[in-house]
């Protein structure tokens, strides 16, 4: 049997498409994938070395606020000293914004390895505008407060007073934990 010209010519063309096929994804295919995937994973690995290239360029900074942080959180009295300066402190926030005082508890020092939590429950009577004043004031920048809880009961008879029981408080460093002390 004879092979034609054009059966030959179809011939050599399938034997050279199955050919490039095999080629590709036998050799070309895995590394490309590869390829690929290094180049991912490069383009990861510079973008982390540029976080913490930028991350050591701010150490002195970030060195230097810790300091200032350390001065900020450190117990420096006596635990009765230091619920009395809270006392006092929230105190006149509460005073200043209209607010009264309807009672107010001294929650036991809650002790960690290193910080105490001092805890004060505070039940305050005033319209909804100065609570709400009160609650900002007590939770802003260089305050060491911090509002655990807070619940608004409405009082009969009274719709535009409100009694607020707050649980307010304070964490501190205990100055042995503190590095260099």
């Amino acid at each position: 049997m004879r092979i034609s010209t054009r059966e030959k010519r179809l011939s050599v063309a399938t034997a050279a498409t199955v050919l490039l096929f095999l080629t590709y994804h036998v050799l070309l295919a895995p590394f490309v994938s590869e390829w690929q995937e290094l180049k991912t994973n490069a383009d990861g690995l510079q973008d982390e070395l540029i976080r913490h290239t930028i991350a050591l360029r701010q150490k002195e900074t970030i060195d230097a606020l810790y300091g200032e942080l350390q001065e900020d959180i450190r117990q420096r009295g006596t635990d009765e000293e230091e619920i009395a300066e809270l006392l006092q402190g929230l105190s006149g926030i509460y005073r200043g914004h209209g607010l009264t005082d309807k009672g107010t508890q001294v929650l036991p020092v809650e002790e960690g390895r290193f910080y105490r939590k001092f805890r004060i429950k505070m039940e305050l009577e005033g319209r909804v505008i100065p609570v709400a004043d009160f609650v900002g004031e007590v939770t802003g920048a260089g305050e060491p407060f911090r509002i655990e809880d807070i619940r608004l009961r409405a009082i009969a008879g009274r719709y535009e007073v409100v009694r607020a029981y707050v649980l307010v408080s304070a964490v501190y460093a205990v100055p042995e934990s503190i590095p260099g002390e």
